[in-house]
């Protein structure tokens, strides 16, 4: 006979769960959220990314730090998405790259630079979700950069993507966190430029901890070769100062654009004085509901519930007559049940 697991159950087997699982990246906890901006401190030099495999511990206790290099999330409304939303992560020194986020994986096509364009032939597929431990991504890196001058230029290699390593992360600062996952992202590729051929390398190894939706530590590792003779090297580590053990895996932002194959949604302004606007899309027909909860769970208002047909729509809703205070928005769309906290503010 099956029989149907009781949630008492349930949840008695998930305490006995092992600790030390291992973090894994997924889109509810890994995917970009619009309006984040994540300051890094910039180590002085560069250190050593350490061995890979299973249960490592990398230490960079003490390793001093100078100035600071933020990464800004912002939901691109001017791009058109493929099955997911569109961002654009503004980057110190100017540089933009144009993500497509979806229910299974991070996707960029388009890096603008101060000097020039790079359009990809196909999506580099960065990240996929879920991503643990030992999981690969292989791809071919091939593009145009357009430069300021109308120059194109080929760009013709390939990238791969492997969780090469797990382990205890020991930060700058002296925090310590345990489970983190390591992604080694790695670009080789051959740019002409100038006239001349250039041979690319670029290392990235992402420390990924489950109390933090981006990486918590980045070492970056560029190595360049070109025909004429020239060569040159560089390397940078970067860190987020501000995690700690157990804090808030999303951190707050202007108006969280999220995405599902079925539903991709904006909830703005947050926090919000009377109106808050509503603007959705629907992959497929569906019988919709969206609904405010105060913060003891009794609903203080229905915003929308009815069926609706696949598409983009925009919904506004006055809430003057309710007081300043912590709200949970639960929306459902079919099977699938999300909840947002909103905040309405004092005028």
């Amino acid at each position: 006979m099956i029989r149907k697991m009781t949630s008492a159950v349930l949840f008695l087997q998930l305490m006995m769960l092992p600790l030390s699982a291992q973090t894994v990246l997924t889109y509810a906890n890994n995917a970009m959220k619009d309006g984040d901006s994540v300051e890094l401190k910039v180590l002085k030099e560069s250190v050593s990314a350490g061995a890979s495999g299973a249960s490592q511990v990398w230490d960079f206790s003490g390793a001093e730090f100078e100035g600071t290099s933020a990464i800004d999330y912002d939901a691109d409304f001017s791009a058109t998405p493929g099955n997911g939303a569109a961002f654009a992560c503004t980057h110190e020194g100017g540089r933009i790259t144009y993500y497509d986020i979806t229910s299974t994986g991070k996707f960029y096509k388009e890096v603008s630079t101060p000097g020039g364009n790079i359009v990809f032939d196909e999506p580099v597929k960065e990240l996929a979700f879920p991503f643990r431990y030992g999981d690969g991504i292989r791809g071919k890196l091939q593009g145009t950069n357009t430069t300021l001058a109308g120059i194109q230029e080929r760009i013709d290699g390939n990238y791969t993507v492997v969780a090469d390593a797990y382990g205890t992360l020991i930060l700058p600062n002296g925090v310590t966190l345990k489970n983190v996952l390591r992604v080694k992202y790695e670009k080789i590729y051959q740019q002409m430029h100038g006239g001349a051929l250039y041979n690319i390398s670029v290392l990235h190894y992402l420390f990924y901890a489950a109390e933090s939706r981006y990486p918590v530590l980045q070492i970056n590792e560029n190595q360049t070769a070109c025909d004429c003779g020239c060569a040159y090297n560089s390397a940078a580590t970067f860190f987020d100062d501000s995690v700690r053990p157990n804090s808030n895996l999303s951190k707050p932002g202007t108006g969280d654009l999220i995405a599902d194959e079925t539903i991709t949604y904006r909830v703005h302004p947050n926090p919000f004085v009377d109106v808050l606007n509503f603007d959705y899309s629907l992959s497929k027909d569906l019988k919709l509901q969206v609904s405010l909860f105060d913060m003891q769970g009794k609903r203080v208002a229905m915003l929308i519930d009815a069926q609706k047909q696949g598409g983009s729509y925009t919904f506004s809703e006055n809430l003057q007559h309710l007081p300043a205070a912590t709200y949970v928005l639960r929306i459902m769309a079919d099977d699938l049940v999300i909840s947002e906290k909103v905040i309405k503010k004092e005028k």
